[in-house]
């Protein structure tokens, strides 16, 4: 009978790659940017801003 040696595992607690931490911070980052800006853009408004109220006139 012959055996296969298996590649050693990595410890069950090892980290990811720096590349993959970093890709998922921009994406995550670009995200949020994405709904910060829908949430607090301005809304159009339906309907016209109400005219300003006419000037006072005082009599001289």
């Amino acid at each position: 009978m012959t055996t296969e040696q298996q590649p050693p595992q990595p410890p069950a607690g090892s980290r990811p790659s720096r590349g993959l931490v970093l890709t998922v911070a921009a994406v995550l980052a670009a995200l949020l940017a994405v709904v910060a800006t829908v949430l607090l853009w301005p809304q159009d408004d339906k309907k016209p801003a109400a005219a300003p109220p006419p000037p006072v006139v005082t009599p001289t």
